[in-house]
């Protein structure tokens, strides 16, 4: 009896421990444990009970994800219950584990003279948080050995709290610098910002600060400095020094940078308002051209309103459906037969047609691209589908894409359940997306949805093709059915410069790939002839026909489901 009630007072005792307490026999098998205990291992609870082995409690919490550093792999699994048993066996040392609901718990474990297993488990999160705050906070960054964000932000508030401030807020990043990490890779683009880093420090003096803020973005801080023709010259200076060659993976880059600049000379501004200065400041200098660098003014504030009300007027104007889509017929440079169609996005916002070159940006920039885009592939669908309805032969409908809807995981059965709503094939459509699609960060994502889109049978059109960073390496990756020779390469061709010689590569490439090529932006009988004169197979531009509206492109197609080739024009020399 009293060895019943001895050993119901320890039960209490131990419950009251905050603690979590467990105790092994020389079996392994548990005798004793506390609430506490059972509650750091949720996921093995059915297990904690009296005679249950270590092992088993251990194998049942780590198969069911209980700790973080497993992650889930079950490969890993084995391996690491060996290894935890072996420090079970001989304790040794403090053990810390990270839980899978974030919680962090230091273990400590001994063994008694009668071979008894003792553990105690306390709940270190606290403790670890903090360090891991100490972390964040500490001033250098671990890439480049540059002071951090943190550092400079500090620097900045004490140049503000001196009397009468006189300083440089200089915010910069790399131009292209996406290019780079997704041609050469992200071990050669921590390279070069290790590179780059070093540059600008050996470019300014030793009581200024360079820091890197993050990813390709530094930023320095030039006390003393109030003089914008004097900033002028220290900034030519870090241009110089940032824009020498560098040799990275066997290849030379010249990196570039654009450059935001505050010049800090009063007390009444907050460290928050200068960076939001020459973020907006460097904002404009890439606007420009990049490769330069731009002063801030209040007039960039404005303009940044401006900015962030047209995006709120697109994201109105979408919920009020002001969205519209025109079409712009594709003809058969050789027969001059209507072939196609691209849907162009349009916006009608009250009295003002807003162009895309404004709307698009704003859109892909938002986010508001999602929504815009699956607007236009339901209205070019339904513009397809009445075509088809009254037995027109309007060809296929190219529909522009993102690189934001080509990463949403259910686009292609979303389109395909689209397709089946208006009666359409696969092949009634195309889907159209840029050259910067190829280099997207999310490109494997992008690759599975464009290798979906290929086995639903819908066919693929490059736009813009040789005006980025795209390699021939890239256009084989992709499944591309059509390439699109770029507007700019058109206008090239010019009975002065002959026939144009991009234009005619990209033609002799996309045929020896057993691609067809669109020439788009036509807007002389000397341009049609001299793309017809090369192969080029498809033409799209004013001269042939502009973007119409629902009503005038089904008029076209009734006037023109067959047209005569296109007039006989002098010959090219």
């Amino acid at each position: 009896m009293a060895e019943r009630e001895a050993e119901k007072l320890l039960r209490q005792i131990v419950d009251t421990i905050p603690a979590g307490i467990s105790a092994f026999d020389a079996n392994d098998r548990l005798l004793i444990f506390n609430e506490a205990f059972n509650a750091f291992y949720p996921k093995a609870a059915d297990l904690i009970q009296e005679g249950a082995s270590f092992r088993d409690i251990l194998k049942a919490a780590a198969e069911r994800g209980q700790f973080a550093e497993l992650g889930g792999r079950g490969r890993d699994i084995e391996a690491w219950l060996a290894r935890r048993l072996r420090e079970h066996a001989k304790p040794t040392q403090t053990l810390v584990q990270k839980l899978d609901d974030g919680r962090w718990v230091q273990i400590v474990e001994r063994r008694t003279s009668e071979g008894l297993h003792v553990t105690t488990s306390t709940d270190i999160t606290e403790l670890k948080l903090a360090e891991q705050t100490i972390r964040k906070q500490a001033e250098q960054d671990s890439l480049t050995g540059l002071a951090n964000r943190a550092a400079v932000y500090n620097r900045v508030e004490r140049l503000l709290a001196d009397e009468g401030p006189q300083g440089l807020l200089v915010v910069t990043d790399l131009d292209n610098f996406k290019a780079i990490n997704d041609t050469l890779g992200h071990d050669a683009g921590d390279e070069l910002l290790v590179v780059v880093g070093r540059r600008l420090t050996s470019a300014v003096r030793r009581s200024d600060i360079v820091a890197r803020l993050g990813g390709d973005e530094f930023a320095i801080v030039m006390n003393g400095i109030s003089s914008r023709q004097v900033a002028e010259r220290r900034l030519a200076r870090l241009a110089h020094f940032v824009q020498q060659p560098v040799a990275l993976t066997g290849r030379t880059v010249q990196p570039r940078i654009s450059m935001g600049v505050v010049l800090v000379a009063a007390q009444n501004k907050s460290r928050r308002d200068l960076f939001r200065e020459a973020d907006l400041a460097l904002y404009q200098a890439k606007a420009a051209g990049r490769g330069r660098y731009a002063f801030f003014d209040e007039t960039m504030l404005k303009a940044a309103e401006r900015h962030q009300s047209d995006i709120e007027e697109l994201r109105v104007g979408l919920e009020r459906d002001e969205l519209r889509v025109a079409f712009q017929p594709q003809v058969n440079l050789q027969t001059g037969e209507p072939v196609s169609l691209e849907a162009l996005a349009r916006w009608q916002r009250g009295s003002e047609a807003v162009s895309p070159a404004s709307f698009i940006p704003l859109a892909e920039e938002s986010g508001l691209i999602i929504p815009l885009g699956a607007r236009v592939i339901e209205m070019s669908l339904a513009f397809q589908a009445r075509m088809r309805a009254k037995g027109l032969r309007s060809g296929r409908v190219a529909i522009n894409v993102s690189a934001a809807q080509l990463k949403l995981d259910d686009f292609v059965e979303t389109l395909a359940n689209q397709l089946s709503r208006f009666r359409l094939r696969p092949a009634d459509i195309e889907i159209e997306i840029t050259e910067t699609v190829l280099l997207d960060r999310s490109i494997h994502q992008i690759v599975r949805t464009i290798e979906k889109l290929d086995a639903l049978g819908v066919t693929i059109a490059l736009d813009d093709f040789g005006t980025g960073y795209a390699s021939l390496s890239h256009l084989k990756q992709f499944k591309v059915d059509r390439l699109k020779i770029d507007r700019s390469f058109v206008a090239d061709i010019r009975p002065e410069d002959g026939r144009g010689v991009i234009a005619r590569t990209i033609v002799s490439l996309a045929h020896s790939l057993g691609m067809d090529v669109v020439g788009e932006g036509i807007e002389t009988q000397f341009q049609a002839e001299a793309l017809r004169a090369i192969g080029c197979d498809i033409g799209q531009g004013y001269l042939l026909s502009p973007p119409l509206v629902p009503d005038d492109a089904e008029r076209y197609f009734q006037q023109r489901t067959t047209v005569p080739a296109l007039p006989s024009m002098r010959t090219v020399a």
